[in-house]
Formats: C-alpha cells, sequence, structure tokens
C-alpha cells in the first residue's frame, strides 16, 4: 500500500500516541521501563493512566534518556512502516481517568514488585526558580508562604472546561512528577512541545531531511518545529467561523502551519457547509478533511456540488504552492506570517481592525468566504 502511494509521489502519515500501553513483551513498554524515562507517582512508580489501548504510561520528554528513547521507537516502527510523517496526538496529555490513580488489581500489575500507588496531597515546597521573584516583591507586600500548597486545587484555579472542573480532569494529575522532582502542574502546558521536538529530531535523524510532524497540543515556539491542527471542532457554522480566528491567532503567534478540520470533524456534516468549508480550507496552510469514526461519511465527492466547488479552489490552491513556498521561507527566516489579518497590510485604516472573517495570504491575495448559513456576505 504505501509502495503505492509513493510510486503515486503521494505522502503517508501515521498518528500516533505518547501513552504506552501497559503489557509485557510490547518492546515499547518495556524499553520505556528499562530507560526510566516515563512520568511517575509522587512515590516513584510509573503513573498509568487509560487512552486507546487501555491503561497506559507515559514517556516523560524531560528525562535524558528520553530522546534515545522516542529514536529507538520512531526507528523500529519506521523499519516496519515506512512512513514520511508522524501525527501526534493526544499530547496535552490527554487521559480518560479523572482521579489520582487507577485502582488497579495487585495480581495484575506489579512494577518492580511495587504497588501502584499515589499520595492525594503531596507537600511540595515553593520552586527555586520563584526564589528570586518572591524576594524582589517581599519588600511591597505581605506573603504567606505555604508549605502545604496542593497542585491538584492551588488557590488560583482557572475555569477549566468553563465548569470549575478539577485540573486532573481528562490529563495527568498535577501531582504526578518529571525528571527532577518536577510537578505536572509547572510543565503541564510544555508536553506537547517537548514531544514535537523530540519527534522532529528523530525522524530527521533518520530520514536526513525536513521532516513533517502534525501536533495537537502547542507552545510558543512549536512552529519552529511542526504544524499544527485545532483539534475536535464541530460540523456546524460557527466553527467554520472560529476556524479562521484560529488560522489568524496561531500565524501571529508564530505558528504559521496551521488548519482546521475541514466539514468539521464531531457530528454530521451537511452539503452547504461542506461546500462553504471547503471554500475557506483550501486556503489553510494545513489544509485536511477529517471526521470523527460515529460521523456521516463526508469525503468531498459524496455531493455533487461539494466535488466540485473542491475542485475549483483545490485547484487553486495548487497553481499559488509556489507563493506558499514562498511565504513559508520567509516565516522561517524572518518570522512573518503566512495567513495575516487585513490589519497587518492596513494599519492606517481603522475598518481594518474589526475584519476577523477574512484574511490575506501574504500581502497579494485576499480570500473572502461565506462563513453563515443561507446568506451572501459583503466583503471589504
Amino acid at each position: 500500500f504505501i509502495k503505492q502511494l509513493h510510486n503515486n509521489n503521494q505522502q503517508y502519515v501515521v498518528i500516533i500516541d505518547p501513552g504506552i500501553e501497559t503489557l509485557q513483551g510490547y518492546s515499547s513498554y518495556d524499553d520505556l521501563l528499562d530507560m526510566n524515562c516515563y512520568i511517575k507517582t509522587p512515590s516513584g512508580d510509573p503513573y498509568v493512566g487509560q487512552v486507546w489501548p487501555g491503561y497506559t504510561i507515559f514517556t516523560d520528554f524531560y528525562h535524558p534518556n528520553a530522546t534515545d528513547y522516542w529514536n529507538k521507537q520512531v526507528k523500529d516502527f519506521l523499519d516496519q512502516v515506512p512512513f514520511d510523517g508522524l501525527w501526534i496526538d493526544m499530547n496535552e496529555v490527554s487521559n480518560f481517568l479523572t482521579q489520582n490513580a487507577v485502582k488497579i488489581d495487585e495480581n495484575t500489575f506489579n512494577f518492580n514488585n511495587k504497588k501502584i500507588s499515589i499520595r492525594k496531597n503531596p507537600i511540595n515546597k515553593f520552586q527555586d526558580m520563584l526564589d528570586q521573584g518572591l524576594e524582589n516583591v517581599r519588600g511591597h507586600f505581605d506573603i504567606e508562604e505555604d508549605d502545604d500548597f496542593n497542585p491538584s486545587n492551588p488557590p488560583y484555579r482557572i475555569n477549566n472546561g468553563n465548569n470549575f472542573d478539577p485540573l486532573v480532569k481528562k490529563t495527568l494529575p498535577m501531582n504526578s512528577t518529571h525528571y527532577g522532582d518536577v510537578l505536572e502542574y509547572d510543565t503541564h502546558n510544555l508536553y506537547g512541545l517537548m514531544e514535537a521536538e523530540a519527534t522532529k529530531t528523530a525522524l530527521e535523524t533518520y530520514y536526513n531531511k525536513r521532516s513533517f510532524v502534525l501536533t495537537r497540543s502547542t507552545f510558543p515556539s512549536s512552529g519552529h518545529h511542526v504544524a499544527h491542527w485545532s483539534g475536535d471542532n464541530a460540523s456546524d457554522f460557527p466553527d467554520l467561523y472560529y476556524s479562521i480566528l484560529a488560522l489568524l491567532n496561531f500565524n501571529i503567534l508564530g505558528i504559521p502551519h496551521i488548519g482546521s478540520d475541514i466539514c468539521g470533524f464531531l457530528d454530521d456534516t451537511n452539503e452547504e457547509l461542506c461546500s462553504r468549508w471547503i471554500q475557506v480550507g483550501a486556503f489553510y496552510t494545513f489544509s485536511r478533511n477529517h471526521d470523527t469514526n460515529d460521523a456521516s461519511y463526508q469525503e468531498l465527492y459524496r455531493w455533487p456540488q461539494v466535488a466540485s466547488i473542491s475542485r475549483e479552489v483545490l485547484g487553486i490552491r495548487y497553481s499559488i504552492l509556489p507563493l506558499y513556498y514562498t511565504l513559508s521561507y520567509n516565516a522561517y527566516t524572518y518570522g512573518s506570517p503566512i495567513i495575516r489579518p487585513l490589519f497587518f497590510e492596513y494599519p492606517t485604516d481603522n475598518i481594518s481592525f474589526d475584519v476577523d472573517k477574512q484574511f490575506l495570504i501574504g500581502n497579494s491575495i485576499m480570500i473572502s468566504p461565506v462563513i453563515t448559513q443561507g446568506i451572501y456576505i459583503c466583503i471589504y
């Protein structure tokens, strides 16, 4: 199959997750235990979560052994499947368990003859890196240092899930630890970036050419290493609009290769929505139609109107690929965005400041899509 794709000048990108199935005899799992580069509970045992394979442990990309571990896994995979790029998903990290530990039967899992356990309310001193900052403000404010800080329930909680959900919901416990006893609480947002860097390094080590890595989780500087898609969007017109905001914001933030799932990911799409979405999505820097398993099929050829529109707009995309390549070079060299809001080119025109339903490709092409059901639009 892959040879057929390559003979047709097509590329094969496969999806992987950071959660490694806890299956003895599975080399990725055995290697991870042997190299000791997994995320741990406060007591030092592997933290066990649950993702698509079932019970899993997670690579600690902060560990000095993690690069060698990840390089080996990529190489072993390449030896079996000659893929061309990697799509790294579920790397926030996602975890289907929301409690602080898995209740494991002692006869089912046994790590170095220790039962998996976790302490729910560990004590954590202030991090060393905060000491200087505290000293700087100590003369101006009364600061009470709390030796019983609970990372699972910090004093300034975010409105997680817009419902004040606990921080552990669908991710790793905040008191799980990385190399050097660094808390997940202090490193959570960096996990996707660390995996992205390791994956890019591994691919370019064995390919000796520019890699393609697509990630869901990002952080400032991710754009230097990987492309990004905006995750599980809905099949509706509001999310079509939000995809333009994501396109603009991520380009401004230095992550220029970005796109959303065309026609929507969750729920069933429809002919009008898919027609309108491909008219926008054909010009995403990362352009892909993708949906969930339990939604209706949404390949672009399934509706005659969508197929006709797709041939036209994708033909335009291919005709301007040299422009995308030039803009990509400029983004890499100078940090300039590929996709731009109108006020980047018309900074003296106050009207351009509020335009968020149109965008520019470089400074030469303006895209003005219809993103509301059943209507036509006025454009800038």
